[in-house]
Formats: structure tokens, sequence, C-alpha cells
């Protein structure tokens, strides 16, 4: 399998929000009111975002999540309160400062189907959300933790996808 690796020009790109930033509650509001009109599918990528959205009321479409927060390990009830919403279960591995192709794959998988998904990230879930906004369509919605700020909330179109594939196609393939 391949891994796309970031170095360090595209780190420092990627350490700017890709979206507004804002609180858990404004971004809560967000998705609610875009359920109301649309059918669109929210992604949060991170599980101090995820359970964010779960306690404002808007349970994410999936949650891709690694058990951290600032690589330091959460307790389990955090991991339970957020995995026990979802009726699926992805595991994948993916490194920090990587999307791997098993990742890519449980996106795609997880947004094909018609279920609530969790994916769980052995590994770091840092540069998921890219991935997010690549295999999502138009008019979902990705929200990623910012450190420091709070959560980064995209609306997903045609200029957004089109930076994110740009900086996935400057990332150095790699084999597993």
């Amino acid at each position: 399998m391949n891994v796309r690796v970031a170095d360090g020009k595209l780190k420092m790109v990627l350490r700017k929000p890709f979206g507004k930033v804002m609180g858990a509650r404004d971004a809560a509001r967000l998705i609610m009111h875009m359920r109301g009109r649309a059918k669109g599918r929210v992604v949060s990528v991170g599980d101090i975002c995820s359970l964010g959205l779960i306690d404002e009321g808007a349970i994410p479409t999936i949650s891709i999540c690694d058990g951290k927060s600032l690589r330091k390990k959460l307790g389990a009830h955090i991991t339970r309160k957020i995995r026990r919403r979802y009726r699926k279960v992805y595991c994948v591995r993916n490194d920090a400062g990587t999307i791997s192709e098993s990742a890519m794959l449980a996106i795609e998988s997880a947004l094909a189907g018609n279920t609530q998904c969790y994916i769980h990230v052995d590994g770091e879930e840092d540069m998921l959300a890219l991935a997010a906004i690549i295999k999502c369509r138009r008019g979902d919605v990705v929200v990623y933790g910012q450190p420091g700020e709070g959560l980064v909330y995209i609306k997903v179109g045609p200029a957004v996808k089109k930076r994110a594939r740009a900086i996935f196609n400057r990332m150095k393939t790699i084999k597993s």
C-alpha cells in the first residue's frame, strides 16, 4: 500500500486553517441548519472535535479519531462516548504527517454507505481532514480541530476540493 507524506513546507501550509474557525456550538448550529435544508454529510476529524459536536447535538456522519488530543492519550470514557454513536467501525493505520491508502479507502467506503461510521486510527489522524475533503462531495462539511483556536468548519465545494487535491498531489508517495 502507498502512503502520502507531507514534508516540512507542506506541514507549514497545512497549519493555516482550511476554513472558518469557530467554537463547537457555532459549528453545531451551522451543521443543524445545513441538515435542515440539504442532505450533506458531516465528517469530523479529531476526538475533541467529534466530542464537541456530539455534546452540542450535531452527531457527525463520520468521526475520524485516534484516541488522543495533542498527541496525548485520552481517557477511554471519551472514546466510548464518541464510538457508541456509530453503527459501523473501521480501523486503519495512519502515521503522523501522512495519509495512508487504507485511511483513504476507509473514508471513501464510509462516505459511500448509508450509515454513520466511526473510523479508529491507530497512529495519528492529523492529516485526514485533507483526505476527507478530497473524498467528500459538494455540499458536505468537514470539521477538524485547530489546536489553541477552536474548530475549523469547511463546506466542501470545487475551490476547496481543488486546493486539497493540489496539496495532496504535492505530498511524496512512498510504499509502505
